[in-house]
């Protein structure tokens, strides 16, 4: 922890880091994670035994499932999003090996639950963060980052709507065909009677 938090207070501009608060929760949280991602990059390059500090403590945390719980089909977009770029931070860029499990799943997960062009937009944007060089380029991409949750979620309600427009055209479907039966039922039967008489 020591060597995380001497990286914050070499490296993170906190009027930055109010400025993300003053923004909200979600636009404070995601510029955090891509911090924490920066200035571990930064401080385990001016100081290698803090490289080394900082992948023996996320094995440490890796191991308690409740720090940083395992990414799920189930979690919120927010959440997935969230992982993606903090375990795949840590794995692909600071190369903190024991996230490769959290990091790979976060991935997959996450290109299942998106359509491929934002899957490839997600995907700039992780590029961008071993770019970054201030808290308020991280500032900048948690908000690109936030635009591309809100058009994920806006993607989702579409299919869905989509989903029930089409379970409701098959329902009506199905009630037409029955109805039309039902007449020809009828139709059939009064002519019978026509003919009994």
């Amino acid at each position: 922890y020591i060597d995380h938090e001497s990286g914050h207070i070499r490296f993170t501009e906190w009027s930055a880091i109010a400025d993300s608060s003053a923004k909200g929760e979600s636009v404070r949280h995601m510029t955090n994670v891509l911090e924490d991602i920066r200035i571990e990059g930064l401080i385990g390059k001016r100081y290698k035994g803090s490289a080394m500090n900082l992948h023996r403590m996320v094995s440490t945390l890796c191991e308690d499932e409740s720090f940083w719980s395992i990414p799920t089909q189930g979690m919120g977009l927010n959440s997935l999003v969230n992982s993606f770029f903090l375990f795949g931070g840590r794995y692909h860029l600071l190369s903190q090996v024991a996230m490769k499990e959290r990091a790979d799943l976060a991935f997959s997960i996450l290109k299942s639950r998106v359509s491929k062009e934002l899957y490839f937009k997600f995907g700039e944007c992780f590029l961008q963060l071993s770019n970054l060089t201030s808290t308020a380029g991280a500032l900048k991409l948690a908000i690109e980052v936030l635009a591309l949750i809100d058009e994920a979620k806006e993607e989702q309600q579409q299919q869905q709507q989509q989903q029930q427009n089409d379970d409701e055209e098959g329902e009506s479907d199905g009630q037409d065909s029955g109805n039309t039966d039902d007449t020809d039922d009828t139709d059939d039967t009064d002519s019978d009677a026509g003919n009994a008489g």
